[in-house]
């Protein structure tokens, strides 16, 4: 059995079972989810036939020459490519129908015609359920992923987006790396918007305070 089979039945027999219901991990804490980490680097060890005590390639090299994600990012791949199949096939329809569409009032760009709407949640726990776990994790996506037309080219193009952000942007491809760097400070805008917009507010008035007497007094002395 060559590599490459043997890459494909561990990620039939193994990898498989870290699929079921692995979604609903998603925000737990990481000592949760420490022990299936731990099985993927130690999967990861024997398909490269790396010894434990082997200092040659860390765990982390090693799942990306296997081209595995880690599991924090498995985690929202499955989460995200269950999104994409419940908005467009509306199965399973418990899950369809706590999902629907930003409608924004004043904006013209074709791209928010993709975001989902993101329901208003006050206690931490309920941010892990699926009607406000799928709509952060769709809305986070590019553009042009949230534009594919099947699931295979959606599951595609969001692998190597995480594979990106996985292991280091930096070392991506030039035309994906730029796409990572702007939208990057769009997802942080509007996730500090949503969750946390009185920061927001405290570095507003923050720098009023320092500003405003320069620009409502800008000779104090009459000089």
């Amino acid at each position: 059995m060559d590599r490459s089979m043997a890459v494909s039945v561990a990620s039939a027999l193994v990898l498989s079972q870290f699929d079921y219901a692995i979604s609903v991990l998603f925000g737990c804490p990481q000592k949760h989810t420490a022990h299936l980490q731990r099985a993927q680097h130690a999967l990861a060890r024997v398909m490269t036939q790396q010894h434990s005590g082997s200092s040659s390639s860390t765990s982390t090299e090693l799942l990306k020459q296997l081209h595995w994600l880690p599991i924090e990012w498995h985690i929202r791949f499955k989460l995200a490519s269950l999104t994409f199949k419940t908005l467009h096939t509306g199965h399973p329809p418990y899950l369809a129908d706590l999902l629907q569409y930003h409608k924004p009032t004043n904006s013209t760009r074709s791209s928010a015609s993709h975001l989902l709407s993101l329901p208003r949640h006050n206690v931490s726990f309920g941010t892990r359920t699926f009607r406000i776990s799928a709509p952060k994790i769709w809305n986070s996506l590019l553009h042009q992923i949230l534009q594919s037309q099947t699931l295979d080219s959606f599951r595609r193009h969001l692998k190597t987006y995480y594979f990106q952000l996985a292991y280091h942007a930096h070392h991506a491809d030039p035309q994906c790396a730029l796409a990572l760097y702007k939208s990057l400070p769009t997802y942080l805008l509007t996730y500090l918007l949503i969750n946390h917009y009185y920061y927001l507010l405290a570095f507003f008035f923050f720098w009023m305070l320092i500003f405003a007497p320069i620009l409502f007094y800008p000779h104090p002395f009459g000089v």
